[in-house]
This record gives C-alpha cells, structure tokens and sequence, in this order.
C-alpha cells in the first residue's frame, strides 16, 4: 500500500477508504507518510486505491498477517519474519495490543525475535 505521492504537504487530510475517518498523509516525492514505517509484509488488498486512517492500515495488515501465517510451517513463518526483524519502534496492532493496559505481543512480533523468551506469552507461536 502507498500513500498518494500527489498529495501536497499543505493539504494533508484524506478520507479513509475503509471507515471514512478524516487522517493526515503528508506523503509528496519528499517526504514520507506515517504509513512508510508500516511493515511492506504483503499488499493489503489487490484492489486499494487509496489510503487507510492508522487504525484501518493497522488492522487489516494484522488480518492479513493471521491469515497468511496459519497456512506456513514454523520453519516458513521464521523465515518471513526473519526479513522484518529490525530495531523499528513497535507498531500498535501489528507487533502489539493492549489488554488491560497491559503489552500482548503479537505472533508476528514473537516470530521477528526469533526464539521463544520463555515467559508464556499468550501467543507465543513456539
């Protein structure tokens, strides 16, 4: 998924094409869109044309996240998780939820650290 490259810095509002919800995109040949710090996994939808709020982008990569990994082996999520393994900041709802205030990482998030840390976590896919 892209930003719109079109889109100028001094009009930075878009309507999100999934819930409808007013968002920035500041994305222009010079400058990147919050978006750009997602992880490029797979595309969200063959047919997007536009832009999602953070919410919307959020949510359906981790939809496609879940439904992509439930058909790979152990050894194959590793292996495409191994490509995303970065120092890059968490991402809500894509490496994380909050539950109670508390931090659940997600199977993405365990699959980029690579091996089990041993503390049970309630989606450790180890």
């Amino acid at each position: 998924m892209e930003c719109n490259e079109k889109k100028s810095v001094t009009s930075p509002k878009k309507h999100c094409v999934s819930c409808g919800k007013l968002f920035s995109c500041y994305s222009t040949k010079t400058n990147s869109c919050w978006c750009m710090t997602y992880p490029a996994i797979m595309p969200i939808k063959d047919d997007e044309t536009d832009c999602l709020c953070r919410a919307c982008l959020s949510e359906a990569i981790q939809k496609k996240m879940v439904d992509k990994l439930s058909h790979l082996s152990l050894a194959e999520k590793l292996s495409l998780a191994q490509g995303y393994k970065t120092k890059v900041k968490a991402i809500e709802g894509i490496d994380y939820n909050m539950e109670k205030g508390k931090y659940v990482f997600t199977q993405w998030h365990h699959l980029k650290r690579g091996a089990c840390c041993n503390h049970k976590c309630k989606l450790c896919p180890y």
